[in-house]
């Protein structure tokens, strides 16, 4: 089974400890080295049972850690443990943030409040449902040489995101390979054969499809084209893989961002990522 934070969120607890059933129970905490999606996995268990799981990645001065514990009895303790267990992985100096979702959220904010922890971020999910508007935009699918391109825009359209901002096209072609992505679902629009925007998409259900990435070059923001691109990118998910619907996750702190999306139809569902700073 491939390492997924997700899936192992779904498992009843007897199916998340046997996700890594080739590991021996004796040791309490091993690390896992991952140079594909994150930089190493951190797993605890006790008595032969799974009891948590950390997905790290290391930038400058920061360590990011999704975090899951096991459902059930004892969340909160195996959390506080997890905690612990990332200040010892990162070097004393690193800021931590940990993110949590799912059951695993009730039992970290509980720990985070007893321990004076604060909340860092929140990433709320937003969908629409209505239908089709077209748009009026012609878009592309992405090429290989179009990736020097792709990292520029999103580079300069992120400077200031926390997570998107630092692109390569190492990065990106680790990105598509690991969502197993076609590239004719990232989609490319150019204004006098300058690229000036796109929109990854990602099929995820029989209802809704994602809009993983929309990035404008900062030349040609504030013209409509952000709204254009939802719309090609919708369009694709219908007319290719007969998904109706899209789903997008924002930071809760972009309220200019949350504004457009809900021009163009999107409206908040719930909160399913929360970070804080250990």
């Amino acid at each position: 089974m491939p390492y997924d934070i997700e899936t192992f969120e779904s498992l009843s607890r007897a199916q998340q400890s046997e996700m890594f059933e080739t590991w021996p129970g004796a040791v309490e905490t091993y690390l896992i080295e991952d140079h594909d999606t994150y930089d190493l996995h951190l797993l605890a268990r006790l008595d032969e049972q799974l009891i948590g799981w950390a997905a790290v990645r290391f930038a400058p001065a920061r360590m990011t850690a999704d975090v899951s514990v096991a459902t059930g009895r004892g969340s909160l303790s195996h959390t506080a443990y997890m905690v612990d267990a990332l200040r010892v992985v990162s070097d004393g100096e690193t800021s931590i943030e940990w993110w949590t979702r799912g059951t695993s959220a009730i039992a970290a904010r509980r720990v985070a409040n007893v321990n004076g922890l604060p909340q860092y971020r929140k990433i709320i999910r937003m969908e629409r449902d209505d239908a089709l508007v077209e748009p009026e935009i012609r878009v592309r699918a992405f090429r290989a040489d179009d990736a020097d391109d792709v990292v520029r825009v999103n580079n300069a359209a992120f400077f200031h995101h926390p997570d998107q901002f630092d692109m390569t096209v190492e990065k990106l072609h680790r990105e598509l390979a690991r969502r197993h992505a076609s590239h004719r679902d990232l989609l490319l629009t150019h204004v006098n054969n300058e690229l000036a925007g796109f929109i990854w998409t990602l099929p995820r259900s029989a209802s809704h499809g994602e809009l993983h990435v929309l990035a404008v070059a900062p030349e040609f923001q504030s013209q409509g084209l952000g709204g254009q691109l939802i719309d090609a990118g919708i369009k694709h998910l219908s007319n290719n893989y007969n998904i109706p619907g899209a789903v997008l996750y924002v930071d809760a702190s972009d309220k200019a961002v949350i504004a457009m999306y809900k021009r163009h139809g999107f409206a908040d569902v719930h909160t399913p990522l929360i970070s804080y700073l250990v």
